[in-house]
């Protein structure tokens, strides 16, 4: 993975590993909040899986990026199923966001 930058105590110093929690109820609120926005949702749900921030996970290397979505978009439609969801329920606008 390629290393990011994070300044702790004033100081810049690298990351270039970090492991992803799964995906659990406290994060629902977020899912929710960026649903029908795939980029959003996958920066966002990174972020809070990675223990990253949003500006962190911008900075990562595409090829990363799109590992680290593919696992959190994965986890999305795995908590989908469990709530009895369709798969895609989080990555498709619902009918009042398409409707405004």
């Amino acid at each position: 993975m390629t290393p990011i930058t994070a300044i702790v105590e004033g100081a810049e110093i690298e990351i270039s590993g970090f492991g992803m929690r799964a995906i659990g109820a406290p994060d629902l609120p977020l899912l929710d909040q960026h649903r029908g926005q795939v980029v959003a949702l996958a920066q966002n749900v990174i972020a809070a899986l990675c223990d990253l921030t949003l500006d962190q996970v911008r900075q990562l290397h595409i090829e990363d990026f799109a590992m680290l979505a593919s696992e959190a978009l994965f986890q999305v439609e795995q908590i989908s199923a469990a709530m009895g969801l369709p798969a895609g329920f989080f990555l498709e606008q619902g009918v009042e966001e398409a409707a405004a």
